[in-house]
């Protein structure tokens, strides 16, 4: 905690120096002055956390020097340590937010007590200034997952954050895929190492983060300082990372990259390219890291149509031990054939899903979700999603009396997770596409028959709630509530606000000052 010391008088300045520190050596003391006009100066340049001031003082006397603080610095605590029992004085001070009123000659007990208190409520707000300071990455992170998945596009200002501009420094996607659950310290350990695949020689700086809509997920943008060169990562860092990587984790991964890029516009271009990259690992094992530009142009599979005829015609049967054996016997055909194509067992594997899902309606689903190749750990496992999902469609008979159940259990999980990722740019279609595997439109209709209330009402309401306790909080302006609740637009927040609660966020903050006054 730094703090600044206002006294007029040298040795009470210097005395009140040292009970700080007596208190806690290790207390930055910013500085010791002696006017309230040098006090305003120090706390520009060095943003104490507490300033203690004496009230009397020529040119600037405390409560002048507190109204400053108040207007200017809202979140610097301020002491007034005065000769004087006034309540007039006093009752000011509380006008001016000050947190305590001191009264001189000042007993060390006093002190010491005053600070135990503040520093308490000091490593508080640091902690909650953590916690947003992790909302407002989270925010970054739906965005650019948002423009990943062509949702919205990449604006300015965010193509600005991360220094990705037309026709200038180039950038390519990395994208991290874990085959198994990843604990807490897994993350960190995974973000620590993975840092390292974002800085080389040409490449100095980069964004990696989390997907907070696909599981096991890691995606990172690498920015060359040099467009055009040939990313220097795998040749230079990617070995050590790698080791690295095998030592932390206990579950098998593979690494994507995609082709070096130089537009906003193609971020979502470069995601597909390193999961395309990524996929790889099905023909030559995991724990690797693969570039799309060591991957070979082929042809593509050739499918017969008489097979895809037999597949349809023995799953309307319910034959799913023939249909099986058919799954298997392609996927043997295939690499006997040595065909090992990224690019034709992409093709195999996505005719044959499309097949089988063509005979799902609407209500099975949810039971059936679908996953992505590069989502598998190994050439068996894919098969063994297949034949799995073969199964499920050959009963036809889903357990319905189990189904109230599980989609209480969705939507529970949608609401906790609205709860939490509220300040980002959430997308019910992403969440029902990607997360969910669900039609957005039914899974809409499921929210509100379970909830009462539409998506986007609970989504604001959250919202809302949210942005009352940080105007009570007293520690933002309206335009950064805005943006910690999830709004780009403080304009848009304003009118929601009202709306939601009959007067404008600036006029309930006004309330609350005054409320504070008369307590």
């Amino acid at each position: 905690m730094k703090v600044l010391i206002v006294e007029d008088e040298y040795y009470a300045r210097k005395r009140l120096v040292k009970m700080v520190l007596d208190w806690d050596s290790s207390i930055i003391i910013t500085g010791d002055v002696e006017t309230g006009n040098e006090a305003i100066t120090s706390i520009s340049q060095e943003e104490p956390d507490l300033v203690l001031t004496d009230i009397r003082m020529p040119e600037m006397d405390g409560l002048e020097l507190s109204r400053y603080v108040m207007d200017n610095h809202p979140s610097v605590f301020v002491v007034i340590l005065s000769g004087y029992a006034d309540f007039e004085f006093a009752q000011k001070a509380i006008c001016f937010n000050v947190k305590r009123y001191i009264l001189k000659p000042i007993k060390r007990e006093d002190l010491h007590a005053c600070l135990n208190e503040l520093k308490e409520k000091w490593e508080e707000r640091i902690r909650e200034r953590q916690q947003y300071a992790k909302m407002l990455n989270r925010m970054v992170s739906f965005r650019l997952t948002s423009a990943i998945y062509e949702l919205n596009r990449l604006d300015e200002s965010l193509a600005e954050l991360l220094k990705i501009r037309k026709k200038t420094n180039g950038y390519w996607v990395i994208v991290f895929k874990s085959y198994g659950p990843l604990s807490e310290q897994d993350v960190e350990s995974l973000e620590f190492h993975l840092q390292g695949l974002l800085v080389s020689e040409s490449n100095r700086e980069g964004y990696g983060f989390l997907n907070p809509v696909i599981h096991n997920e890691w995606i990172g943008i690498c920015f060359s300082t040099k467009y055009g060169e040939r990313y220097e990562v795998p040749s230079m860092n990617t070995a050590n990372v790698v080791r690295d990587l095998l030592s932390n984790l206990t579950e098998r991964f593979s690494l994507g990259v995609s082709r070096l890029h130089s537009d906003a516009s193609s971020l979502s271009m470069g995601y597909r390219e390193a999961k395309y990259a990524l996929a790889q690992h099905l023909c030559h094992g995991t724990n690797r890291l693969y570039e799309h530009e060591d991957l070979e142009e082929s042809k593509d599979y050739e499918w017969k149509e008489e097979l895809e005829n037999k597949l349809h015609q023995e799953l309307k049967a319910g034959r799913a031990v023939v249909v099986k054996r058919l799954i298997h016997s392609l996927f043997t055909n295939f690499y006997e054939e040595n065909q090992v194509s990224v690019k034709q067992l992409v093709q195999l594997h996505s005719r044959i899903d499309a097949i089988l899902r063509s005979e799902i309606n609407i209500q099975m689903i949810s039971d059936m979700p679908k996953k992505e190749i590069d989502e598998f750990a190994s050439l068996d496992q894919l098969v063994d999603g297949l034949t799995s999902l073969v199964d499920r469609l050959c009963e036809r008979l889903p357990a319905t009396e189990h189904k109230g159940g599980e989609n209480q259990d969705l939507i529970n999980d949608l609401i906790a997770y609205v709860k939490e990722n509220y300040a980002c740019e959430i997308s019910l279609d992403l969440l029902a596409k990607h997360r969910y595997y669900l039609n957005a439109s039914y899974l809409s209709r499921l929210f509100k028959s379970k909830t009462g209330q539409g998506f986007s009402d609970f989504l604001t309401s959250c919202r809302m709630k949210k942005a009352k306790e940080l105007i009570e909080s007293n520690w933002f302006s309206i335009s950064e509530i805005a943006g910690l609740v999830g709004y780009t637009q403080s304009s848009h927040f304003i009118q929601i606000f009202k709306k939601h609660y009959g007067e404008t966020p600036g006029e309930y903050k006004s309330t609350c000052k005054d409320v504070k006054k008369t307590i």
